[in-house]
């Protein structure tokens, strides 16, 4: 059925609002990222082609933490306040796209995800995009529709946790010609490649072990069979030295 023109007006400005509130936002906390990174990081941090020898993993781990938005009021999550940086506990860093298909298929990880907050004292953080991918991070009705399916496939109540449920940039957040913000379509290749792996062939969903004090080893990239293999997961993320 069509929409009345009233209503895709209707939808336009909110959609027009929450941009602008976003970019209002963002611009007030680049220069936090800024002064955490320095620019010439930022910079290089940008170059999607060229993954730099100083740019480490540690580098880019915290940078990605760093750069997570809070779908709620559309600010940068203070992944520091947090102990994101520099963790003593460890950390799982679960990425996916709003799609009920790959909703449905991994299914198994919401109770492994419940396990390692409640009984083995790690910090979750689920990362959600909107889908298809696009520059900009998932709104919050998005979010809402995501916990929605999770709820319906896999009857598993997200928001009834302590995760840190959280979205961010795909592509490069710009103002004029500067760079503020890199995103996850930068940095996740770039992270891969720096633990040797290849990362056209790693795909959603796909969850990142980070050690404490943002330690990722090749080891903790997990997606495709092995992220629906439970017992493999319970193994392999149970069994790690654990602190804080």
């Amino acid at each position: 059925m069509a929409k009345s023109r009233k209503t895709k007006r209707s939808q336009r400005r909110r959609g027009k609002l929450f941009y602008l509130a976003l970019t209002l936002v963002i611009l007030g906390e680049a220069a936090f990222i800024i002064v955490l990174f320095l620019p010439g990081y930022v910079s290089r941090l940008a170059t999607p082609s060229q993954v730099q020898a100083e740019l480490n993993t540690t580098v880019i781990t915290n940078y990605m933490l760093s750069t997570l938005i809070n779908p709620y009021n559309n600010s940068l999550v203070n992944a520091t306040a947090l102990g994101l940086i520099n963790n003593t506990k460890p950390i799982l860093m679960y990425l996916t796209v709003n799609d009920p298909y790959l909703i449905d298929e991994s299914c198994n990880i919401w109770p492994i995800l419940y396990n390692a907050t409640q009984y083995h004292n790690y910090n979750v953080i689920i990362v959600v995009f909107p889908n298809p991918l696009t520059q900009a991070p998932a709104t919050l009705s998005v979010i809402q529709q995501f916990d929605s399916y999770v709820y319906e496939l896999c009857n598993f109540n997200p928001t009834s946790t302590r995760f840190i449920v959280t979205t961010a940039f795909w592509g490069n957040y710009t103002y004029g010609s500067q760079v503020l913000i890199v995103g996850y379509g930068t940095l996740l290749p770039q992270l891969l490649t720096k633990l040797g792996i290849n990362a056209s062939r790693v795909y959603f969903p796909l969850l990142i072990v980070i050690k404490p004090y943002n330690t990722v080893e090749a080891s903790g990239i997990i997606y495709g069979p092995q992220l629906t293999n439970s017992t493999y997961l319970s193994e392999t993320l149970f069994a790690l030295p654990r602190n804080g």
